[in-house]
């Protein structure tokens, strides 16, 4: 006979006498939704992520075949990136944690009994590809809880699992003026109890190569990596910390047996490894490439300058571009700012092209010389500028503020 009851708190409870199919309950919360982006002012956060429930079951009769029981939290919803200057890219949820999972048998199993609580993941938070703003951190990966199985009779093989979540990773900064955000932290496992109760008997019997009779694992949740810096006068985001790896305890406080016929085989195995730490983010000015989504109004993304992304549209060396759908003086201030930190002739080259576009498109006038060709390199310039950056972008770096 078989029976499950799910309670007012979606604790799940199985109760089984006789003879019965394999359980198999996988249970996983909801993911946290992901936050807004912004084209002006901070972005929305990423939500947290639901939890796996409590889930028991108790076993007095025969079960016929492998058995999974998975507790598991979902994963964090991503935090939300900035496209347009003024605002932080947010942070990512946190991920939900598995809940506490317990079976009790003393019936015959044919098969496995697997019993697992894993963490879900922390999301990533929001980049910035606008002047002004920061990264947003990581969330954080989600909590596990204690995983106990209790046997008498016999069974074929067990598999105890405590996995915290890992980390997300902080988010990026692709223009002047912020700092990436920190990874996320990895969450700790908890403790995986095996236990054959005083008085009472148990005989596991596996086959084939590397079959465990009891298998103990619990392992930290990875940290998150830091957000990378990707222009000037900012810093990366700091790794997470791995989560600390729990407890494996096999209690045989009766008699137990294992049967195990394979090569790499063993009766018992207890394994409790705490997660990597997350990489701090890189600082490599000049190396990055937009990658991100479209923004919502259609702007088109071909040919955005590397350490652009809303700023301007399209700009080269011969012909005028097409107006930006963004605000001109928010266009003009991003590029001027990107440009004016440049970190290298490439990069200035670029930036400045992407001002030009600002100024033409701001000014509905394409009679601005093409960058590269015939450009101003009289006074006023805003300070002095290394001769290794071209005279177009200290033009163009300068130009722009007075033009707002």
């Amino acid at each position: 006979m078989y029976s499950r009851t799910t309670d007012s708190n979606g604790n799940v409870t199985y109760t089984l006498s006789g003879d019965n199919s394999p359980i198999w309950e996988d249970d996983t919360g909801s993911d946290g939704s992901d936050g807004w982006n912004s084209y002006g002012g901070n972005a929305g956060l990423g939500a947290g992520a639901g939890w796996g429930p409590q889930i028991t079951v108790d076993n007095t009769g025969a079960i016929d075949g492998d058995s999974l029981v998975l507790s598991q939290g979902g994963n964090g919803g991503a935090g939300g990136s900035v496209y347009a200057t003024g605002g932080d890219g947010a942070g990512g949820g946190n991920g939900g944690g598995g809940q506490t999972v317990t079976v009790n048998s003393s019936g015959a199993v044919t098969g496995w009994i697997s019993a697992q609580s894993i963490g879900g993941a922390g999301a990533n938070g929001g980049s910035v590809y606008a002047a002004g703003g920061n990264g947003g951190g990581g969330g954080f990966g989600g909590q596990t809880n204690t995983v106990t199985v209790t046997e008498s009779g016999s069974d074929g093989g067990n598999n105890l699992v405590s996995t915290g979540g890992a980390g997300g990773t902080g988010g990026s900064v692709y223009a002047v003026g912020g700092d990436g955000g920190d990874g996320g932290g990895g969450s700790w496992a908890s403790t995986t109890t095996f236990q054959v109760d005083a008085g009472t008997s148990d005989s596991i019997t596996t086959s084939g190569d590397g079959a465990i009779g009891v298998y103990n694992e619990n392992t930290g949740g990875n940290g998150g990596n830091g957000g990378s810096d990707y222009v000037v006068r900012g810093d990366a985001g700091w790794g997470g910390g791995g989560g600390d790896g729990g407890y494996s305890n096999v209690y045989a406080y009766g008699s137990l047996t294992t049967n195990t016929d394979g090569s790499g085989s063993y009766g018992v195995w207890m394994d409790g490894d705490g997660g990597n730490g997350g990489w701090s983010g890189t600082m490599d000015p000049g190396a990055a490439t937009f990658n991100g989504p479209a923004p919502a109004d259609g702007e088109p993304t071909s040919n955005w300058p590397p350490m652009m992304s809303r700023p301007c549209q399209t700009a080269n060396s011969t012909s005028p571009p097409t107006a930006p759908t963004a605000p001109a003086s928010t266009c003009r201030a991003s590029a001027a700012m990107a440009a004016w930190e440049a970190p290298s002739a490439a990069a200035a080259v670029r930036l400045a092209m992407a001002t030009w576009a600002a100024m033409a498109a701001a000014s509905k006038s394409t009679s601005l010389a093409p960058i590269g060709t015939g450009v101003p390199t009289s006074p006023p310039f805003r300070s002095p500028r290394p001769a290794s950056i071209p005279t177009a972008s200290i033009w163009a770096a300068t130009a722009a503020p007075a033009a707002r």
